[in-house]
């Protein structure tokens, strides 16, 4: 299995079944797949600096990539794929 199967299966469940409902899922990477690649220290500079303008996150251009990865929650970007694709369905 892979995350797009994944998904597909789970998007086909998610049409199947009542609105309330638990669903129990364990730690496969497929089904933890984030909504929003968030940047780290291993991305350029240029690209954390697009990834902050796509966000509207204001920066200083001379700002290294440390003070750059200040700029926002990582926490606030951490929603999963599958629990958006559930929150619709509601």
């Amino acid at each position: 299995m892979d995350v797009h199967n994944f998904e597909k299966w789970f998007d086909n469940i998610l049409n199947k079944v009542e609105s309330r409902l638990v669903i129990v899922l364990d730690n496969a990477p497929y089904h933890s797949r984030l909504a929003v690649r968030v940047p780290n220290m291993s991305w350029r500079k240029a690209d954390i600096q697009a990834w902050l303008l796509e966000n509207n996150i204001s920066y200083d251009e001379n700002e290294i990539e440390a003070e750059l990865l200040t700029k926002f929650r990582k926490q606030d970007y951490n929603k999963k794929v599958i629990d958006e694709m559930a929150a619709r369905k509601i």
